[in-house]
């Protein structure tokens, strides 16, 4: 696993960030703070990606959540590995869950001067909220069952955020 939190930031900006950044460059984007704030919402998503990977990680017997935030929390390797839902895992994916939320939010910062052109890639910030909130409703226990978001609440979304001009 990550060391901390920055090693996994770090690993969802280099991984989702980077795509996310290629992507609103071919859709025409070219200034800085566009491809900036394009970055934290690709870096936000693959967040949201991980914590929503937590089972599929488990049953791998891999883990991706912070080793610090773990060792913190009081996780058991076999906490993670026999996909009990637990307070402890609770309390990493909370953690990782509000780092996605800031990078939203900072990439949201931005919003009055970013490139129209780059939409497309910025709208998935909106999938990875809606992933975010789905995961704080079950109380930020990624081992517990939940309904998965359908295919057509997501296109809504995304078409949403582009018809408004958000993200």
């Amino acid at each position: 696993p990550p060391a901390n939190l920055a090693e996994l930031t770090d690993y969802a900006r280099r991984t989702g960030g980077g795509i996310a950044r290629l992507a609103g460059a071919l859709l025409g984007a070219a200034d800085p703070a566009t491809l900036d704030a394009v970055e934290m919402a690709g870096t936000a998503y693959a967040l949201a990606g991980i914590l929503r990977a937590v089972p599929f990680h488990a049953r791998a017997k891999r883990r991706l959540l912070p080793a610090d935030l773990s060792a913190t929390a009081g996780v058991k390797p076999s906490d993670y590995f026999e996909l009990r839902p637990a307070a402890e895992i609770a309390a990493v994916v909370r953690r990782v869950a509000q780092a996605a939320t800031e990078e939203i939010a900072r990439a949201r910062a931005a919003r009055a001067t970013i490139d129209r052109r780059a939409l497309p890639v910025l709208a998935h910030a909106r999938l990875a909220e809606i992933y975010l909130s789905g995961l704080a409703k079950a109380g930020f226990q990624p081992m517990a069952p939940r309904r998965e978001i359908s295919a057509l609440r997501k296109q809504m979304a995304l078409y949403w955020a582009l018809r408004r001009g958000r993200y």
